[in-house]
């Protein structure tokens, strides 16, 4: 109640009846608010508070005895106040401006913080430093990103240099040991931090080695004492290929979240360096020197210190099952499975207050019952980015913020499960609080017994993380930044578990990742434990949807929604006829939907049985008819194939086989056909397959011939699945089209579907007519493809969702398919180094496993894609060579330009736009 200003009047103001006028009061000035006399700021470090608060509370002078708060200051302006001081190089924080009663004091705040603890001279660790300087410190972990174009190694060698410079965590260089341990601030080094690997020469056969030793050259280079905690490596392949990005740090420097941070300000910095502009990147609000002071303060704090009777009474660790020895449990022998929740689910579980409880309790059961015990030991990993109430401040913070806590749950046997999970929830929430006391108390409390003897208590043999929170994502100009980002360690490192457990959102989805090592545990019980907690989570979650899912989000992915609601205008805009579109959800085809009509001329509607080319996409299914035959053990990959083929030869040099698997992997070595000029037409003479391997009329083309060694140079090649085609004719005595009927069509219900070149003239189906760019109608409706295993498949959405149903079933395994399992995660295994598998663009730097492929065909334009985790997917179809522009709109809507896959896809669209250009069309080759 004390005033804050006092204005002098002549005389109060009256109203006619006699009481004060409030109206007719004079407003006080904002001077009136100051000190009773103003002092002008003394120093350089006062000039700048004032001109900061100045800026942010809107007054003309701020003087060294006014009070922030009494100058029209309020909490959200003391937010502001903070971001503006961070751009402007002060160091400061919420609890000194709250303290602070003037800005004179506030400066002498600051400047006794900063001599405190000189960040020049040496700042305080984190545990996250010590426990990396515990460990084996010379070893670093890489990221490997495709690029989305050709990367200027100066322009990327600047950016990286910018991104260093702004981020502390990346100049930091350590001296001592123990919580006496210090870290400096050291200027940029003077060697490259991007160095080029070019592979362009170098063959098949020794592209891995170089690769391997390329990156045991990078970790080998990080020095955390003097020189560089991270290194880039740009990798180029042949000319006209975009390459890779590595960058290999120090865990001193990046946790998994600061991974993505940095990935976004590299990407911005290299677009403003490669443009030639100044590198301006978003400020950090909470510097990594002022959270390792607030951290190492409050582990002098009561609450820390009153922790340790908690984390120094657990009882004894319970061991897990193991099936082989747990010494072999190296990076090396690393290996993850996933399970996934619906996204009506996660809704559910998001909306409790406390989601990681579910998490962790359903988790202890599933360990539980294995181990056949009663209580369960976690390492539970904790992020103050996840934090509600301090995660924005720290959102941008780079470094090892992380740190993890023990937990031993005692876990009822049987009975009830919710029950159960609330006594779990019940043990978490007498954990004492702030959650990284046992971090603080193990590595920089000033108590040395206690330190020591909580070093000596065994680490939990399970690890778990929670990751409700995403990084701030950045431009992805330079490189598709991925969802979620993986580094991976050296090979020989031991793992820091046995199991490690991470729940982590992709859209609207959660994922369970458990990682294991192959060398303890066998795949297939670590992903029957994943499969069971997510069925676990699942049921509680359903039991409880009165109380628990209420908010839940709506079903199905808000980007397909989106998606469907736009391809008309997409189709119009672009002169697109017809287009069929499929939505799969949970790995079934939740919804297909059809547009437009089957010709420009024509006036009959596209429906969910009209009928398309899918170019390329008919190279996705031969490898699975391939495979089919290799199941049934009636076809070796690695067989010389002219022991199969009867009615034509390879022409391969003696000693240099041609196998199946190098077909597939296109590493074939045929010569490549000049593009056709025109195709085939729909009423003129069709060759056979054998008059185009032979290169007799009426083929267009020259006879199949060699170029390469077999198995070095990797080629996408039409002619290696017109060979595969042949062989497998041969080896039948089927025609291609009853072979893939019997084989694969049949099988999934795949009713309108065909390998027939003639198929839309023979089967009385609705088809699709082709159109070029300005959706002229082709002539005769069509063109023929005598070369089927490779562009000739006439399909559906709804038969193609279905394949790529039966693809995601045989890759997880978890139920019978028509391939093995092995040869279905050959076929999605990147070959060459490259994101491409057996005819299946890949792409594994997200959060799930994705696959699928497009299609060009002369007047069509398609696509396919999947998560295999999840059972998230789309086909679309359409009869226009513009569908490559609807095939950009579902990248950036579905996909949102960020994977490896739209990267892909993208340089396959402006391929295309190449040719076309070029005046070469019409082959259906692709």
């Amino acid at each position: 109640m004390v005033p804050a200003a006092f204005v002098e009047i002549e005389r109060v103001p009256l109203t006619n009846s006699g009481k004060v006028d409030h109206r007719a009061l004079p407003a006080p000035e904002a001077e009136m608010f100051s000190a009773s006399h103003y002092v002008a700021p003394r120093t350089p470090l006062e000039e700048r508070l004032a001109a900061i608060w100045s800026d942010v509370l809107g007054v003309e002078r701020v003087g060294v005895e006014d009070s922030f708060f009494d100058l029209g200051g309020d909490s959200i302006r003391a937010v502001r106040l903070l971001s503006v001081a961070q751009e402007a190089g002060v160091p400061l924080s919420m609890w000194l401006v709250l303290q602070a009663r003037s800005l004179g004091e506030l400066a002498q705040m600051i400047e006794a913080d900063e001599d405190r603890f000189p960040v020049e001279e040496g700042m305080p660790l984190l545990p996250g430093h010590l426990k990396w300087l515990g460990t084996d410190s010379s070893a670093g972990r890489t990221v490997r990103l495709p690029l989305s174009g050709a990367a200027d190694a100066d322009a990327l060698e600047r950016a990286l240099r910018e991104v260093v410079q702004h981020h502390e965590a990346l100049r930091l260089r350590y001296s001592g040991q123990g919580p006496g341990a210090r870290a400096r601030l050291a200027e940029l080094p003077d060697e490259a931090l991007v160095h080029v690997l070019d592979l362009g020469a170098v063959s098949a056969d020794d592209r891995s080695a170089a690769m391997t030793e390329a990156l045991v050259q990078a970790r080998a280079a990080l020095d955390a004492g003097q020189g560089s905690v991270i290194r880039g490596t740009l990798v180029r392949f042949e000319e006209g290929t975009p390459g890779e990005l590595w960058l290999t740090a120090l865990d001193s420097a990046l946790d998994p979240y600061s991974w993505s941070v940095v990935l976004g300000d590299l990407n911005v910095a290299y677009r403003q360096s490669a443009e030639g502009r100044p590198v301006t990147l978003p400020a950090v609000v909470t510097p990594l020197h002022a959270w390792a002071r607030d951290m190492a303060e409050q582990a002098f704090s009561d609450e820390v210190l009153d922790q340790a009777g908690v984390w120094l009474n657990r009882p004894d660790a319970t061991a897990l099952p193991v099936e082989h020895a747990r010494e072999h449990n190296t990076n090396v022998t690393g290996s993850s499975v996933t399970a996934t929740l619906s996204a009506e689910l996660t809704g559910a579980l998001l909306d409790e207050a406390h989601p990681e409880h579910l998490l962790l309790g359903t988790l202890a059961r599933t360990l539980a019952r294995w181990a056949g015990a009663e209580r369960v030991d976690i390492d539970v990993t904790v992020d103050p980015r996840h934090d509600p109430d301090r995660g924005e401040a720290l959102a941008r913070t780079v470094g090892p913020l992380t740190d993890s806590f023990p937990v031993s749950l005692r876990v009822p046997g049987g009975g009830d499960a919710t029950a159960a999970l609330r006594s779990v929830a019940r043990q978490l929430r007498t954990l004492p609080e702030p959650s990284h006391g046992y971090g603080l108390l193990r590595h920089l409390a000033p108590d040395a017994d206690v330190a020591e003897e909580l070093a000596t208590l065994p680490t939990p043999e399970v690890g778990f993380t929670f990751a409700p929170r995403q990084a701030p994502g950045g431009d992805a100009t330079l490189v598709f930044v991925p969802d979620r980002v993986a580094p991976v360690g050296a090979d020989d490192a031991m793992r820091a578990h046995l199991l490690e457990v991470e729940a982590y959102l992709v859209g609207d989805q959660l994922y369970l990742r458990w990682t294991h090592s192959t060398a303890v545990h066998d795949p297939r019980t670590v992903q029957r434990l994943a499969d069971e907690q997510v069925d676990e989570l699942s049921a509680v979650l359903r039991q409880g949807a009165g109380a628990v899912g209420k908010g839940a989000r709506r079903s199905g992915p808000a980007a397909f929604q989106a998606t469907v609601a736009e391809v008309e205008k997409v189709m119009a805009e672009h002169e697109i006829p017809g287009v069929s579109l499929a939505l799969l959800q949970d790995g079934v085809a939740a919804e297909v939907r059809s547009f437009g009509r089957v010709g420009a001329a024509d006036s009959e509607p596209v429906t969910p049985d009209t009928v398309f080319a899918a170019g390329s996409i008919s190279k996705h299914v031969t490898t699975f008819t391939v495979l089919r035959l290799v199941s049934e053990g009636r076809l070796d990959l690695d067989r010389d194939l002219n022991e199969y083929l009867t009615s034509w030869r390879v022409p391969s040099a003696p000693g240099h086989p041609v196998t199946a698997r190098m077909l597939l992997a296109n590493l074939g070595g045929f010569a490549q056909h000049p593009p056709l000029a025109d195709g085939y037409h729909r009423f003129d003479p069709v060759p056979t397959l054998l008059d185009v391997l032979n290169g007799r009329p009426p083929a267009k083309t020259p006879p199949v011939a060699m170029e390469e060694t077999p198995g070095k140079v990797f080629r996408k090649s039409l002619t290696g699945f017109s060979v595969l085609q042949q062989v497998m004719v041969d080896l039948t005595g089927e025609s291609y089209p009853d072979l893939t009927r019997r084989l694969v069509f049949e099988p999934l219900g795949m009713d309108d579907s065909s390998f027939d070149p003639r198929f839309p003239d023979t089967a009385g189906r609705s088809f699709a007519r082709g159109h070029d760019e300005v959706g002229r109608q082709m002539s005769d409706g069509y063109y023929v493809n005598p070369e089927a295993a490779g562009g000739g498949l006439w399909t559906t959405a709804a038969d193609l969702a279905g394949f790529a149903a039966e693809v995601r079933r045989g890759y997880l395994g978890r139920e019978a398919g028509l391939v093995d399992t092995e040869l279905v995660r050959q076929m999605l295994t990147p070959q060459s180094d490259r994101a491409y598998g057996w005819s299946t663009i890949i792409d594994t730097t997200g959060g799930d496993m994705e696959f699928g492929h497009g299609g060009q065909a002369a007047g069509y334009q398609a696509m396919t894609w999947m998560r295999a985790h999840s059972g998230l997917g789309l086909v679309m179809l359409s009869n226009s060579v513009s569908g490559r522009e609807l095939v950009k709109h579902l990248i950036a809507t579905v996909l949102s330009g960020r994977t490896r896959m739209a990267g892909v896809w993208q340089r396959a669209m402006d391929e295309a736009v190449r040719r076309e250009q070029g005046n070469v069309d019409g082959s259906g080759r692709d």
